[in-house]
């Protein structure tokens, strides 16, 4: 049996539940626990139960244009933008 056929889950990575002073103040957070957070290499942050992140969008000033994508045409279109492009590399 080879040494890929059983799977050993990664290690749990650290979660740190911070409070409201220190989320307060993000980045000191994220420098405080940085020695940490370095050892495994990522971390898991959870904000304080709580916590409402604010929307990210001004929706008063924000638009956009919807376009219709036509699905069955994709295909013949990356065939011709490839076969432009092949052809522009032989010659």
């Amino acid at each position: 049996m080879s040494a890929f056929a059983e799977f050993v889950p990664p290690p749990e990575c650290p979660v740190f539940e911070p409070s409201w002073e220190d989320f307060s103040d993000p980045l000191g957070y994220i420098n405080k626990i940085r020695p940490i957070a370095e050892k495994t290499g990522i971390c898991k942050i959870r904000p304080p139960e709580d916590w409402q992140p604010p929307f990210a969008c001004d929706v008063r000033n924000f638009h956009f244009t919807p376009r219709v994508q036509r699905l069955n045409e994709l295909e013949v279109s990356f065939a011709k933008k490839l076969q432009t492009d092949t052809t522009i590399i032989l010659e």
